[in-house]
């Protein structure tokens, strides 16, 4: 999967649940594993500029 694809996923689901357009505290958080798709620096940008957050984690991490 390439950022782009993968950016494109992210922006339908953050308009879905209108968490894009939601005033909250605290803005949502993608956890994920370091897989290609989730390590590259386009997907880096486009999650600093939802000003969300990026955790990385491992598989069957609590």
């Amino acid at each position: 999967m390439k950022a782009e694809e993968f950016t494109d996923t992210l922006q339908f689901a953050l308009q879905a649940s209108g968490c894009n357009n939601a005033v909250v505290v605290q803005k949502p958080r993608l956890f994920s594993d370091n897989s290609s798709c989730y390590v590259v620096a386009d997907l880096a940008d486009y999650v600093d500029a939802k000003g969300m957050d990026h955790v990385r984690g491992a598989s069957h991490h609590p």
